[in-house]
């Protein structure tokens, strides 16, 4: 699967924007720079409800409207997105996800519609709708594969924090089991390796590997181990985090996409350049939101694997933003 393009209309700061994602397999990279406040994890939510709907919204609790349309008058907001899925025999079939609600605000209190979900199949013809879209989109965007389709600070150190699901859920997003734990984990530990490269003061002789109740650890040769949450640091952990993800789609084959906010950002420099330089490599494509001091000191792996690249800035009062090829 692969996203293609977005629409996105008045979804917060986000007022009337498109985007093509690029699909060339050799720079298989979407970057969006935006500086803090501009609009990154806007754009990232957007396009999460477009695929989920709702409850991407549940840290949402206030309006999408932007404000300057907050005038006592109703304002429908709309995400659409294009994606390309692989069917039977593989072929590869294209459709349009149209995720829309309205807001009104009245009085300072503001209220919502229901969320409408449209489907269309992109057809040489045109678009043709899809009656009762939302089990086809279930199949599409199953629940389990959400963690590892929108990656953040949050989800990322979900993976080594203890008490979570968020290892398993993912070997089996991509449609793995115990079977294949000893190869994933090998694979995971080479990338991670990779990534901290001379950074190895937390880890010693250890090797990163996942146990088989799907808990991510630094094991040594004599059985022994700790939990990786509480032997590596902040950006070492991100860099496990960011391993097992890769991990994952080589052992899979899976083809996906990625929407990385922050995880890579949060590398040092050198685990951060690698990490880059692993996600050209992937069967995947992925789209990156940066700020500019994350971009510095990464440019030229940038330039090689970035096939499509915007700037996303407020350019007016009221909060538009504008999008730069």
């Amino acid at each position: 699967m692969r996203l293609l393009r977005a629409h996105i209309e008045n979804f917060r700061c986000l007022g009337d924007i498109a985007l093509e994602f690029s699909t060339d397999r050799n720079r298989n990279v979407t970057l969006v720079r935006a500086e803090n406040g501009n609009g990154k994890t806007t754009l990232c939510t957007a396009l999460e409800w477009a695929l989920y709907g709702d409850s991407a919204l549940e840290q949402t609790a206030y309006p999408l409207v932007p404000p300057d349309l907050a005038l006592e008058n109703t304002v429908r907001i709309s995400v659409a997105c294009d994606y390309e899925v692989s069917e039977a025999a593989g072929e590869a079939r294209r459709y349009r996800l149209v995720r829309s609600a309205s807001e009104s605000i009245w009085d300072g209190e503001w209220y919502r519609s229901p969320t409408t979900a449209e489907l269309f199949s992109l057809l040489p013809e045109g678009p043709a709708p899809i009656d009762d879209p939302g089990s086809l989109i279930r199949t599409h965007f199953p629940e389990s594969r959400r963690q590892t389709l929108f990656l953040n600070d949050t989800r990322c150190a979900a993976f080594t924090e203890p008490g979570t699901n968020a290892v398993q859920a993912a070997v089996r997003a991509f449609g793995l089991d115990t079977r294949v734990l000893t190869r994933v984990s090998d694979r995971m530990n080479a990338l991670f390796l990779d990534m901290i490269g001379g950074h190895t003061a937390d880890i010693g002789t250890s090797r990163a590997s996942i146990t088989a109740d799907f808990r991510l650890v630094m094991s040594e040769s004599d059985g022994s181990f700790r939990l990786a949450w509480e032997q590596l640091g902040g950006s070492a952990r991100h860099a496990l985090a960011t391993a097992l993800l890769f991990g994952l789609m080589d052992v899979s084959h899976v083809e996906t996409f990625g929407v990385i906010d922050a995880p890579l950002a949060l590398l040092d420099l050198e685990p951060g350049r690698t990490a880059l330089r692993q996600a050209g490599q992937r069967n995947a494509h992925l789209v990156l939101l940066m700020a500019s001091r994350e971009i510095d000191g990464r440019e030229d792996l940038l330039d090689r694997c970035v096939g499509r690249g915007y700037t996303l800035t407020i350019c007016d009062d009221f909060c538009r933003i504008a999008i730069v090829p």
